[in-house]
Formats: C-alpha cells, structure tokens, sequence
C-alpha cells in the first residue's frame, strides 16, 4: 500500500501577516464613544446674551409701536368708506323706489304732524321704511338719554372733545348693516332740501366722533333731478346742489369744507358739519383724503 504524503500548506505572504484581533465588545465601545464626543469646534456652544436679547426686544416692541397704530387707523378708514358708501347706495335705492309710488320727490306732499321730530318720523314711515330694511327701533323718549347705549346714542363728540347731541328728540333706526340713520324732515322743504339723513356708522365702540362715526347725506331735489348726495354747495334760495368741483378746485371752498368738518358742526349746535365731512369723501371717489382733518 502506497502511503499518502501530505505536506504543509505553502502559506502566501498575506496569511504571513500579523493581524490583532480585538474583541468586539471593544470595538463598540469606541465607536459609541466617537460619535458622542464633539467635534473640538463645536465644544463652544453659540447662545444669545441678555443684552442682546433684551436689545431685539426692544426693537420688536419700537417697530410694532409704529406700526400697529398704522395698521388699524387704515382698518377704521376702509371700515368708514365701506359702511358709508354701502349706506349711500342703500338710501339712493330707497329714493328711487319710493319715486315709483309716490313720484318725483321734488312734489311729496308736507305732512300734517307737529313738533318737527314727530313730521320727521311721519315723513320717514310714508315715503321710506316700506323700501329699506331697518331691524332696530330707538325709542324717541330715550334716544336723548347719553347712557341708552352705543348703538342707539344720538350724541357725538366733535374734534375738539366736546359732547354734544347730534339732533334731539328725533327716532334713530338701525340699518340691516348696522347703521344707524337719523331722519330729519323739514316742513319749510327749503325747495330743494326736504330731508337729511344723519348716518351713524356705529364704528367706534364708545365715544362717536364726528367725522369718523357720525356723517350727513341730504335728499336733493335740484335741476329736475333727485338724488341722496353730501356734495353740497350753497346757493341762493337756502338750497344746496350737488357740486364737486367748487369742493375740489376752489382752494377758498374746499378750506371752508376742511375746518367745517374738523369742527364737526358750522354753526353751533347744527350737524351740517357732518355734511361736509361726508362731502370731502365723496368727492375723493370714495376715499379718505390727504387733507380729511380728522385722524383715525
């Protein structure tokens, strides 16, 4: 029988070659600790001082102190030329079909009822409730009361700080859009002045203010022509006609416009100061001019 010599494998230079083997337990712990360990960089964490946190609050708080106020003397100004533009349209429309009934404004008859506040009320409930929507009523014994409430107030104070009543004794009613409308008759009709309508846009939530809560439209009849209008211009016979461009391009007209509204009444105790107020923004295209002397 042949014997069958085996001799040792040749080993390669590789399998030569000294390897440490360390256990594993080893290698994990260092791994942990490398990925646990910061970077030299990052070992100085950043942070804010109080200083500087107290100078960013600072400037937070100086740039909203300048700004906020801004943000809601625009609101009021849009919320003023929304309300007093939607109520202009409501009333024109109100005119219009009340014209259809009972014909051309310029010939409604005179009502019988005395004192004036009591005409008024007659002269509102033929010619205008049954075309306009209105869904409150205030009462006409409490309405000269200053502590009724806002929404039913008839007092308002004017640039100067002053309170006084807008009318006395007159009904006020509450618009389906909040507003409040202060009808005032006139028996003598004045020709072609026969009713105002003092609006109160019900804006400010105490305090009322001429010329930002408190306005005056006035139902003309002027030319053979009818509309509910503030652009007003006196002419002879104690009638006014619409006409912006006297407010617009006579300097002298418009300065007499400007400081009867920052009065808020022309002559005192009267509300047509209220008009020319509502005047100066009509005749801006619905906008809040650069020279409306009445901040908001």
């Amino acid at each position: 029988m042949n014997e069958i010599t085996t001799s040792n494998a040749s080993h390669s230079p590789r399998n030569d070659t000294k390897r440490t083997y360390r256990p594993n337990s080893y290698r994990l712990k260092n791994k942990l600790s490398s990925r646990f360990t910061l970077h030299p960089s990052l070992k100085q964490k950043a942070a804010f001082t109080l200083s500087e946190v107290l100078i960013t609050l600072g400037i937070i708080g100086v740039v909203a102190a300048l700004t906020i106020p801004a943000i809601y003397s625009n609101y009021k100004k849009n919320l003023v030329i929304t309300r007093l533009k939607h109520t202009y349209s409501l009333l024109n429309q109100m005119v219009k079909m009340a014209e259809t009934v009972n014909g051309e404004a310029a010939n409604w008859e005179y009502m019988e009822s005395s004192p004036i506040y009591n005409y008024s009320d007659d002269y509102w409930n033929k010619y205008f409730a049954p075309y306009i929507k209105t869904i409150k009523y205030c009462d006409i014994n409490k309405s000269d009361n200053p502590d009724i409430g806002r929404e039913c107030t008839i007092y308002v104070y004017n640039n100067d700080g002053e309170m006084q009543p807008i009318v006395t004794r007159f009904h006020k009613y509450i618009l389906s859009n909040g507003v409040g409308i202060v009808p005032q008759a006139n028996p003598n009709k004045y020709e072609n002045f026969p009713v105002a309508f003092k609006v109160d846009l019900n804006i400010s939530k105490s305090r009322p203010r001429a010329g930002v809560d408190w306005f005056q439209f006035n139902l003309n009849t002027f030319d053979n022509k009818t509309r509910v209008t503030s652009s007003m211009v006196w002419s002879s016979g104690a009638s006014w006609s619409p006409n912006c461009d006297k407010i617009n391009y006579d300097s002298s007209k418009r300065n007499l416009y400007i400081e009867s509204c920052k009065a808020g009444r022309d002559y005192k105790e009267t509300g047509y100061g209220l008009s020319f107020c509502t005047a100066l923004i009509e005749c801006n295209a619905w906008q809040i001019p650069a020279d409306y002397p009445i901040k908001f």
